[in-house]
């Protein structure tokens, strides 16, 4: 079975966010993911009704997760598009290309869980996946920081959505060997936390060998979210650019 691994860099599989299984239970996630917020007119008269918004291209304007907890507002621009908004994670794509995977992303989660082994083969995951999901630690950082694959930069205090956070950049080191994971090959996926549980297409967060991302961390009510941005190789420094124009406008409800 093929999973549906999502890294910050490479994704697959991730419009299937907008159907699969919420944490822990048994329903799915709403068809109608997002809503967009009503525009205001400049004469001050109020402007249309909010609209619920699909996995697909998204309108310049305002936008408001209806399935995500804590509940996120953002605002985007031009060629930006939903990929998918699930109760534990939602993802944005820039230029979105129907005929390849999107690489230039802006990933939201919710870690609620972890996988107790960075390197879970396909195998492992296919037959054994609840056996490694475990609580996400309270010091997530740290757990971060453990894993012998990444190589965390130093981090910076940020604000993000109301909430204090920090800032910093994982790298995934080269790793020797068969790739653990056949989607990817011949790199490697090094396991972070699953986004869903219980029924549907499972999917996973993962970050891949070689590859660098912005991360920042922030805790809201008492949960760990982390936002990510990653881009293909050379391409993250401009990326990051067009990706804090969205990011400076989140806000957690």
């Amino acid at each position: 079975m093929m999973r549906n691994r999502i890294g910050a860099v490479v994704l697959a599989g991730v419009v299937a966010l907008g159907v699969a299984g919420c944490g822990g239970g048994d329903e799915p996630a709403p068809a109608r993911p997002i809503r967009q917020e009503p525009a205001t007119s400049t004469s001050g008269a109020g402007g249309t009704a909010a609209q619920a918004v699909s996995p697909g291209p998204l309108a310049p304007g305002s936008y408001t997760t209806q399935a995500y907890r804590p509940k996120l507002s953002f605002r985007v621009g031009k060629d930006w598009a939903l990929l998918g908004d699930n109760q534990n994670g939602i993802l944005l794509a820039q230029q979105l290309d129907p005929t390849s995977n999107p690489e230039r992303i802006i990933a939201v989660s919710t870690v609620r869980w972890v996988f107790d082994k960075p390197l879970l083969t396909d195998k492992e995951l296919d037959q054994a996946r609840d056996r490694h999901i475990r609580p996400a630690p309270r010091d997530l950082l740290g757990w971060l920081r453990a894993n012998p694959y990444l190589k965390i930069g130093r981090p910076k205090p940020v604000p993000m959505g109301g909430a204090r956070g920090v800032q910093f950049d994982l790298t995934v080191k080269e790793i020797s060997g068969p790739s653990n994971c056949q989607q990817y090959a011949p790199r490697h996926c090094v396991a972070l936390f699953p986004i869903t549980r219980g029924s549907g297409d499972p999917i996973d967060a993962v970050e891949l060998s070689g590859t660098r991302s912005r991360y920042t961390l922030v805790h809201v009510r008492g949960l760990p979210v982390l936002l990510s941005v990653g881009a293909p190789p050379g391409q993250l420094t401009a990326f990051l650019a067009e990706a804090d124009k969205v990011l400076k406008t989140v806000s957690f409800a």
